[in-house]
């Protein structure tokens, strides 16, 4: 697999992977920037504003260009990269391909001269968290509430992972 900068008719992927998933699955996007339900509109308006907001949208394919997943990317201050709004193709969820994705997103932002990635996940996400921990994620720190859902609160779990010694790679790919 790998990953490549987004275009922006592959915003709408996210419309067909979202489709059949519940209101209770999409707000567990952190920071979640779209309404439920999702519709193209959104998407567009969104790969736009990242763009003119240096946030990087990619898309993660597989070995037939097909593609099964995406995330964003934010350059901090201080060498730092913030992963967000990932998503995988429900079809594809369960065969490692989104730790391949998370790690082949840290060698991306290791060879653009990140240090350090962030990603922050729901507690109440435990297949994103074992993924994100699986590529090398440590949880850092805690937000309790930090998001209500029909009464129920969710604590939002902070993760880090230094990309001082990752393999920078030639591609932005990972083998799985």
């Amino acid at each position: 697999m790998r990953l490549e900068e987004m275009r922006r008719e592959q915003a709408a992927l996210a419309l067909k992977w979202w489709s059949g998933q519940t209101r209770r699955d999409f707000c567990k996007w952190p920071r979640n920037p779209f309404a439920w339900p999702l519709d193209a509109a959104q998407l567009d308006r969104w790969w736009l504003a990242c763009r003119d907001n240096g946030i990087q949208p990619l898309v993660a394919v597989d070995e037939q260009e097909k593609p099964f997943g995406q995330l964003t990317a934010a350059f901090l201050p201080e060498n730092r990269v913030h992963f967000g709004l990932i998503l995988l193709a429900p079809s594809r969820r369960g065969q490692g391909l989104g730790t391949a994705m998370m790690l082949a997103a840290c060698q991306w932002a290791a060879r653009r001269q990140a240090r350090q990635a962030t990603v922050d996940v729901y507690a109440c996400n435990p297949g994103a968290l074992h993924c994100y921990q699986k590529a090398g994620f440590a949880v850092t720190g805690r937000t309790a509430a930090a998001f209500v859902f029909e009464g129920e609160s969710w604590e939002l779990l902070h993760l880090a992972r230094s990309l001082e010694q990752l393999p920078k790679g030639d591609e932005d790919h990972a083998d799985i």
